[in-house]
């Protein structure tokens, strides 16, 4: 038969050519009219494949049948008698205007309501791209699309569709993103199984195709921000509906709806109004179709695409009688709920916080669109969300035009080189931005370079933040290229961005020549000596910086030196960060004697350095000269009351000092005393810490006399003091008299119902006081009682602290009394008081009528049922409380019922301690449907309770619908496997999440297996405990290769588990390329010498963990040696614990030699092992060469009297360390060390 073809002029006007098989119930009969069908639109498009070749004599293999193009034929493959003819026709496109039924005319299902919607569509497809590793490339994702859809096409007997799809997909896989997009669009739009599948599977959300669909499914949604077809227009759809679909329209009005699906509309209103007996009416103004008729093979529908998830609303349902026709008008909505309410408000608006959103790059699509029209939002925080470059691009096009924002925030999100650069280019146009935040993103040294060629433009920019980024070196470099013209940038911080030598070097460069920066933050990189000493030369030219921030860095006192150089010569700098560095000698005296000249500096913070007595004296009389210092922080520098007394003797002198914080500092009666009597005559010290020392009754009562003086001190801390009632009683008669005290801390001393009543007689008289803590002291009923009464008078306190002070019911009724009457306490603490039932019951009452009580702790009160109802009702109409700690108490059933139902209804709650209670799964479930509502509660420990898999269950579904939740503890419960698979499940899907604790648990290898994979996903989960939960080498390996890809944990813990060398190898081999986690316990499990060796090794490798944990193990000399060598080339590790293991004399050596050049490790624990005394005399050569160890454990060891005289001699040169060496043998006193 020959090929029936349609000849026309204008090639352009035509489809591609259309196949049809002869389908006449009897083809050879005469009489009968012949009847023609067509072939699927790929069945068709595989027959003009084999007849555009030239080889035709080839038969063509569909499913079902052959086809013979030399003799028109097609051939049943079952049976080659059964024959029918085929034509082709080549149809034109602007004949046929109609609409295929199967998608523009079948009825439209409601779908479910926004609480519900996160079952399927948009989150099927999130699922599966949150499932992909990060770096993995689009050719890999299109095999993957291919490879599902044969698998798919193969169990519905349609292998032929299936392989053309595939083809076609594969075709383009390596060519770039848009003809990617337009093949799925196209391939799409194709009559084939694919069409009916894919929209099948996200109404149902079949999880078992969400490998095989997935990868499609993504590239098809996310065709809506990479084609540039985006339309606004009004869009239609005919259908059939019967009376009871329009009337179910009809209840619907008002209502937000979904449809899960992928849904196809028309432009055409003229095409769509002929079909059925409806039309719906589609209004598109915040979220935008896709106009996909330039790349459908059905050009002519005019098809604008709506994307799978699509939200809506229905405006009306009416009745056309000119047409006969119902008419049901819809408004889609953006996806995102909380987006969706802003939107309505934006133009009305100066700020908007959308914060903790899970807002994806679509949301950031439809935001964008506002934002190009909007102007009067200033200030936009988008932190915490996911919007990756595509959602960056977007919002940075709308600066184009935007004339109003002034900060925008992208903190923590997933931006990367290419949004970098997009917002590198808004930067050159836009002149309103003043501030810009984009820490913590993937932001490498392409997107910083980008960046700096910005600034060198943009004159508007006053605040740039890229902290936690990995600019490195390179980009590190561009900025300080960029500084060097720039005039208008005031702020920059760049902390945590693994900037090494060069980079810092170029940036200190810079700043020699930069005249508007203020505030430079290089905190948490990595400034030796060597790039401190040329910051310092920067600090000697430069005149306009006012704060550095230098803490977390690895400099010593050669750079602590130079930096004291540039103090003396620089007449700007206000704020100097140095905690935690390794100051000790030269670097000291290098900064007290910067004081005694420097007349800028306001701030300087020296926290845990290892200043000796001989320092702090010089710091003593650097503050009797210096006249600009307001705030100095000695904390944790042992300065003894020598150092007191010469401090306090500065006091007398300085005019300026407003804060000195000398907590944890060896101070007694003595040191005291002497700050007492500076407090009489000093008139500008606002803020003291004296808080563990041991200044005893004298020391206490000196300060209660200058208290009665002092007419500035506003904070005084003296904490863990040993003050007994008779001290207090001195302190309260001061606050009679005493008007200036704001906060006064005096929490775990000895004070009784006596002590407690002298302060509530003096609460009655001042008028000052705003915070009290006398926690843990044992001030009973009494004293609860008189604080009450006080409670009633006073009208300026705002928070209470009375935990661990046995105050029972009877104390507490008097409190909850006063809550009634009281109009400003915001924080109270009442727990472990032996608060009995009555009690509990006039607190909750005490909570429906109070409206300022913001914290409330009730912990370890024996709440049972009726009080944890009572505290519920109140929490229902509470609408002030934000934290409520209700742990190691007796809630079971009825109280967690009560409790959760509040939940669903109270908006305010953010933090909810429910752990040590009666809690099983059902409890645990009520809590957990609550939490799919309540979207405020921010808090959750259910630790300690008797929670096993049932209820981790709900909790794992919660987390795929909760978006508040950012910690999470269910320690010493009873989840296994099945538990922490559905948790894993839900952490693939949670973004808000940041902790998780599932210590004491039995989750075994299975369990930490799904805990791993997700992990893979999840990027928001910043610290994970997984102690105690029977974890093998198996599990280990399983995290070990997340650690490979996640870059977002920062503190995992496997103490207690079973994890040998093999295990401990692959976690070894993780920290080589990991470079996020900080923090590795791997204590008590079973790792000796090889694995000891591995973890050794990577610590030459790793730049990032500071804190290794192998206690109890079974490490001996040969993996002790190991870690001795990388100590001498590691640069971050500051805490090294080895306690418990089987290290002797070799190993113990050779750590010693490494601690004669390590220059980071502030504390090491050697505590139990098999040290001997010519290992001690070693140990004491390296102390005296150590600048850097701050705390050292030898106990347990075999240390005798000889070692110790080595190690008490090296002491007597190194004035900076703690040592620990109790129990060793043959016992000796060290008591004198």
């Amino acid at each position: 038969m020959t090929n029936q073809i349609r000849e026309v002029a204008d090639q352009h006007t035509m489809s591609s050519p259309q196949w049809y098989w002869q389908s006449t119930s009897n083809p050879l009969s005469i009489n009968e009219i012949e009847d023609w069908t067509k072939y699927s639109d790929i069945e068709s498009e595989i027959i003009e494949e084999a007849f555009n070749e030239n080889n035709k004599t080839k038969p063509v293999e569909l499913d079902n049948y052959w086809i013979d193009l030399t003799q028109s034929l097609q051939i049943s493959r079952s049976d080659k008698n059964q024959q029918r003819q085929i034509k082709r026709i080549l149809n034109n496109r602007n004949e046929n205007k109609c609409l295929r039924e199967e998608r523009f005319l079948l009825p439209l299902s409601l779908g479910k309501p926004f609480n519900e919607w996160s079952h399927g569509g948009y989150w099927f497809i999130k699922e599966w791209h949150d499932k992909q590793p990060r770096n993995v490339s689009n050719s890999n994702k299109v095999e993957q699309a291919a490879n599902g859809i044969i698998i798919e096409g193969n169990q519905l007997g349609k292998h032929s569709e299936a392989q053309w799809i595939a083809r076609q997909l594969r075709t383009v896989k390596n060519k770039n993103d848009l003809e990617l997009y337009k093949s799925c669009i196209k391939l799409y739009t194709y009559d084939s199984f694919l069409y009916p599948l894919v929209n099948k599977t996200l109404r149902e959300n079949d999880k078992t195709k969400l490998d095989t669909l997935g990868p499609f499914c993504h590239y098809l949604y996310y065709s809506w921000y990479n084609l540039d077809a985006n339309i606004t227009t009004e869009v239609y759809r005919g259908a059939n509906l019967d009376l009871d679909m329009i009337e179910h329209y009809k209840r619907a009005v008002s209502a937000q709806k979904c449809w899960f699906g992928f849904t196809s509309t028309t432009k055409n209103h003229d095409v769509a109004r002929i079909y059925g007996n409806t039309l719906f009416i589609i209004r598109m103004s915040i979220l935008s179709g896709l106009d996909i008729s330039s790349y459908s093979h059905y050009p002519q529908e005019e098809e604008v695409l709506l994307p799978a998830g699509t939200k809506f609303t229905i405006h009306k349902v009416e009745y056309d009688f000119k047409t006969c026709k119902y008419r049901i008008f819809l408004e889609l909505l953006a996806k995102n709920n909380t987006l969706q309410q802003t939107l309505y408000s934006i133009n009305s608006t100066s700020t908007l916080h959308l914060e903790q959103r899970r807002l994806d790059d679509i949301d950031a699509v439809i935001l964008s669109q506002a934002l190009k029209v909007n102007r009067t939002l200033t200030i936009l925080d988008l932190q915490f969300n996911e919007i990756s470059d595509n959602g960056c691009v977007a919002i940075v096009d709308a600066l184009m035009l935007n004339t109003a924002l002034t900060i925008l925030n992208f903190k923590s999100n997933e931006i990367s080189d290419k949004g970098s650069v997009a917002i590198a280019d808004a930067l050159k146009v836009n002149q309103t931005l003043t501030t810009l935040i984009l820490a913590s993103n993937r932001i490498s040294d392409k997107g910083g370079e980008a960046i700096a060629g910005a600034l060198k433009v943009n004159q508007t920019l006053r605040t740039l933040d890229l902290s936690g980024n990995k600019l490195s070196a390179t980009g590190a470099e561009a900025i300080a290229d960029a500084l060097k013209i720039n005039r208008t940038l005031t702020t920059l911080n760049l902390g945590f961005s693994q900037i090494s030598d060069k980079g810092l070097e170029e940036i200190a460069d810079a700043l020699k020549v930069n005249q508007s920066l203020r505030t430079l933050d290089l905190s948490g990189n990595q400034i030796s000596n060597p790039r401190a000493e040329a910051i310092a030369d920067a600090l000697k030219i430069n005149r306009t910086l006012t704060s550095i921030n230098l803490k977390w860095t690895i400099m010593s006192d050669r750079g602590a030196e130079a930096i004291a150089g540039a103090l003396k010569i620089n007449p700007t700098l206000t704020t100097l960060n140095l905690e935690f560095y390794q100051i000790s000698g030269k670097g000291a005296e290098g900064i007290t004697d910067a004081l005694k000249v420097n007349q800028t500096l306001t701030t300087i913070a020296l926290t845990r350095n290892k200043m000796s007595k001989r320092r702090h004296k010089a710091i003593a009389d650097a503050l009797k000269v210096n006249q600009t210092l307001t705030t100095l922080n000695l904390k944790s520098n042992k300065i003894s009351d020598t150092g007191a007394e010469e401090i306090a003797d500065a006091l007398k002198v300085n005019q300026t000092l407003a804060s000195i914080n000398l907590r944890g500092n060896e101070i007694s009666c003595r040191g005291g005393k002497a700050v007492a009597d500076a407090l009489k005559v000093n008139e500008t010290l606002r803020t003291l810490d004296l808080s563990s020392n041991k200044i005893s009754a004298a020391g206490v009562e000196a300060i209660a006399d200058a208290l009665k003086i002092n007419r500035t001190l506003t904070t005084l801390n003296l904490g863990f003091s040993q003050i007994s009632d008779k001290e207090l009683e001195e302190i309260a008669d001061a606050l009679k008299v005493n008007q200036s005290l704001r906060t006064f801390d005096i929490s775990s001393n000895k004070i009784s119902a006596t002590g407690a009543e002298a302060i509530a007689d003096a609460l009655k008289v001042n008028k000052s006081l705003r915070t009290f803590d006398i926690s843990r002291n044992k001030i009973s009923a009494t004293g609860a009682e008189a604080i009450a009464d006080a409670l009633k008078v006073n009208k300026s306190f705002t928070a209470l602290n009375l935990a661990f002070n046995r105050i029972s019911g009877k104390g507490c009724k008097a409190i909850a009394r006063a809550l009634k009457v009281n109009k400003t306490l915001t924080i109270l603490n009442l727990e472990y008081n032996e608060i009995s039932d009555k009690g509990f019951k006039e607190i909750a009452d005490g909570l429906k009528v109070n409206q300022t009580l913001r914290t409330l702790d009730l912990g370890g009160n024996q709440i049972s049922n009726p009080e944890a109802e009572a505290i519920a009702d109140a929490l229902k109409i509470n609408g002030t409380l934000t934290s409520i700690n209700l742990k190691c108490n007796n809630i079971s059933d009825r109280g967690a019922e009560a409790i959760a139902d509040a939940l669903k209804v109270n908006r305010s709650l953010i933090d909810l301690d429910l752990s040590i209670n009666k809690l099983f799964d059902y409890e645990m479930e009520v809590i957990a449907h609550a939490l799919e509502v309540n979207q405020t509660l921010t808090t959750l420990t259910l630790t300690s309770n008797q929670i096993s898999d049932k209820g981790d269950e709900a909790i794992g579904d919660a987390l795929k619908l909760n978006t508040a939740l950012t910690i999470l503890n269910l320690g010493s419960n009873q989840i296994s496997t099945k538990g922490a698979e559905v948790i894993a499940d839900g952490l693939k899907v949670n973004r808000t999440l940041t902790t998780l604790d599932l210590r004491s648990n039995n989750i075994s290898d299975r369990g930490a297996e799904a805990i791993a994979d997700a992990l893979k996903q999840n990027k928001g989960l910043t610290v994970l405990t997984l102690a105690s939960n029977q974890i093998s080498d198996k599990g280990g390996e399983a995290i070990a290769d997340a650690l490979k890809q996640n870059n977002g944990l920062t503190a995992l813990t496997l103490t207690s588990n079973q994890i040998s060398d093999k295990g401990a190898e692959t976690i070894a081999d993780a920290l080589k390329q990991n470079k996020a986690l900080t923090s590795l316990i791997l204590a008590s499990n079973q790792i000796s010498d090889k694995g000891g060796e591995a973890i050794a090794y990577a610590l030459k490798l790793n730049k990032t963990l500071a804190d290794l944990d192998l206690t109890l193990n079974e490490i001996s000399d040969k993996a002790a040696e190991a870690i001795a060598d990388a100590l001498k080339v590691n640069q971050t590790l500051t805490s090294l614990h080895l306690c418990y293991n089987q290290i002797a004399a070799t190993g113990a050596e050779a750590i010693a030699d490494a601690l004669k050049v390590n220059e980071t490790l502030s504390t090491l624990n050697l505590w139990h092992n098999q040290i001997p005394d010519r290992v001690a005399e070693t140990i004491a050569e390296a102390l005296v060469v150590n600048q850097t160890l701050t705390i050292l454990n030898l106990g347990c060891n075999q240390i005798s009297a000889t070692g110790a005289e080595a190690i008490a001699d090296a002491l007597k040169l190194n004035q900076t360390l703690y040592l620990d060496s109790q129990w060793n043998q043959p016992f000796v006193s060290w008591s004198n060390l």
